[in-house]
């Protein structure tokens, strides 16, 4: 069910980060290797942040499977950010493949992803359009159990003040998955859900892997930190430095290298403004 990436770290170009890697979320959209399925093929988007510009996001989503995508092959050249977002998509079944189904999703500065399934998706969604607030709900413009999971985030957000920091929105995010998994049982969902959930604001990037029901496996998801990533003619590597201070969270690595580390299962990964990563229990 999908593959994501997030970085930060200094400025790369997205060219260097989605394609030149030998396992590049590109790569896996086609070929992916922790999944029993293979393909991605339903969609992608890439969603990065220019600071000095606007502390908003833009956000490029397709239907196309991101292998065949020219446009996205040509805008990653030239863009440069230190903020990325990257998804490519399988889509659940009954869930449509349109562009407005494809991650991120945006509301104000955040981003929003999520590589897994929410079980009872339909009495889920029946109880979200009562619960919500309009505000959230009309942040949902498409049919997937991912952005009801975002605006049930941003429900949080608002009632805790809006919080900008760091320890603000870890947590909203943990009230946000904890909440998720109460409603769930009281729904009595007996399928186990999986909740590999990614959310940045352009700042502090927070993701989990987390999954319902006894004896279930979570998604795979790695985090490499500390790190510089260099791109060079036969592929990519990760550089280590005093100063390297880049951080990448991905449902699979990249490359070969000692430096992705699996995230615990029933954790939470939140990376700090400046590079400094903090892994807890839900």
């Amino acid at each position: 069910m999908c593959r994501f990436l997030t970085y930060s770290g200094e400025p790369i170009l997205l060219h260097d980060l989605l394609y030149h890697p030998p396992h590049s979320l590109v790569h896996q959209s086609c070929a992916s290797l922790e999944r029993d399925d293979p393909l991605n093929p339903d969609g992608f988007g890439v969603g990065w942040y220019v600071p000095e510009i606007s502390p908003f996001p833009a956000v490029f989503r397709s239907v196309l499977p991101a292998w065949s995508s020219s446009n996205l092959r040509s805008l990653s050249r030239l863009t440069r950010s230190g903020h990325v977002f990257a998804h490519v998509r399988a889509a659940s079944e009954g869930l449509g493949v349109s562009e407005v189904n494809c991650h991120p999703f945006s509301a104000g500065p955040f981003l929003w992803m999520h590589n897994g399934t929410v079980a009872g998706y339909a009495e889920f969604r029946e109880w979200a359009r009562h619960y919500l607030s309009q505000a959230a709900f009309s942040q949902v413009f498409g049919t997937t159990d991912s952005e009801i999971l975002f605006g049930l985030f941003l429900d949080m957000w608002d009632q805790a003040g809006s919080p900008s920091t760091t320890e603000g929105l870890l947590d909203a995010f943990r009230k946000t998955v904890l909440f998720a998994i109460d409603i769930l049982r009281e729904l009595s969902v007996k399928k186990a859900s999986t909740m590999n959930l990614a959310l940045t604001d352009g700042k502090t990037t927070i993701a989990s892997r987390i999954v319902t029901g006894a004896g279930e496996t979570a998604r795979t998801l790695y985090c490499a930190r500390g790190v510089r990533l260099r791109s060079e003619k036969e592929g990519s590597r990760f550089e280590r430095a005093r100063d390297a201070g880049s951080v990448l969270i991905a449902s699979e690595p990249l490359f070969d290298d000692p430096a992705w580390e699996p995230v615990p299962e029933g954790s939470i990964v939140a990376v700090h403004p400046g590079g400094r990563v903090e892994v807890g229990s839900v």
